[in-house]
């Protein structure tokens, strides 16, 4: 959850409308500043000047990351100063990944990692050292 986040407005909306067919709403708190029109600035290299800047007509907005959190957070999983919302539909855990990588896509202890088509499977250990 370290840093913000950011994206364009309309797929941003594709995700608050995906996260709500699964009953699980980000909601507006999420966004925490929107921009009409994005300013990018390529300069410093190939001779580009600095100030240069490419004007798109395409909103961006800042997802704030703690209120993605809250939200995504069933109530009492996270810090105080993040204390869910209790509105999520699985816990949040913290672990570890007991894998390690031996060669490509070979996993030691065996098992601990699998990746097929049904999707990914990942043992993890607790900070307490159960796995």
């Amino acid at each position: 959850w370290a840093p913000n986040y950011g994206g364009w407005q309309d797929e941003w909306q594709a995700i608050e409308q995906l996260y709500s067919s699964f009953k699980q709403p980000l909601g507006a708190s999420c966004i925490d500043r929107l921009w009409e029109v994005t300013d990018c600035f390529f300069g410093g290299s190939f001779d580009i000047p600095v100030e240069n800047r490419v004007r798109l007509d395409r909103p961006y907005c800042r997802i704030d990351r703690d209120a993605l959190r809250r939200q995504l957070s069933p109530k009492d999983e996270v810090e105080v100063k993040n204390d869910g919302d209790g509105n999520a539909n699985y816990r949040v855990i913290r672990s570890n990944h007991i894998s390690k990588a031996t060669a490509v896509n070979i996993y030691s202890p065996a098992g601990s990692m699998v990746h097929d088509d049904s999707g990914s499977t990942v043992l993890l250990q607790s900070k307490d050292g159960d796995v």
